[in-house]
């Protein structure tokens, strides 16, 4: 079933992603806040969070005021459901 959701949810926006990407900040919404995002991945492949460092936060606002005074990145990936 994770490897189900994996392929929903997420995999379409991984593949996107460029190589050099390490780090994921996941902002749910709803009853996706129940999901574990880290134990997502494929059937035959790792874990998000075996490829990642995974945050998930409450919203990008919370997560951007927490993140103050750290490294900021300049690449962004931002999906929703319009």
């Amino acid at each position: 079933m994770l490897s189900r959701l994996h392929e929903r949810l997420i995999a379409p926006a991984l593949a996107t992603l460029p190589a050099d990407i390490e780090r994921l900040v996941v902002v749910p919404d709803g009853q996706l806040h129940r999901l574990p995002f880290a134990a997502l991945g494929p059937q035959d492949g790792p874990a998000v969070v075996e490829r990642f460092a995974l945050t998930t936060a409450v919203s990008a606002t919370s997560w951007r005021e927490q993140s103050r005074g750290g490294p900021v990145s300049r690449k962004l990936l931002a999906l929703a459901d319009p």
